[in-house]
């Protein structure tokens, strides 16, 4: 596993679109995990962040990424344990 896979920063923001990712995002100021599904890595991570697009999410902003981790599709994405 590489540092992008669980550091707080996107290697290739290009690579991260047209496939499904599962991703953790901790609020920075406060205690809470965040785990989600998108096709767009990066644009979700700006919703996240700066327009409060979700709102079980807003109240805790900014985030950072903890966990990423990409799947073909959304149905093998929710395969538990995989």
């Amino acid at each position: 596993m590489n540092f992008f896979e669980w550091g707080t920063g996107i290697a290739n923001p290009e690579s991260c679109v047209d496939m499904i990712y599962v991703y953790a995002i901790s609020s920075i100021d406060k205690n809470y995990i965040y785990v989600g599904m998108t096709n767009n890595l990066p644009r979700r991570l700006r919703e996240h962040n700066n327009n409060g697009y979700s709102r079980s999410t807003k109240p805790y902003a900014p985030f950072k990424l903890i966990y990423k981790k990409p799947f073909p599709d959304r149905r093998s994405a929710r395969i538990p344990g995989v």
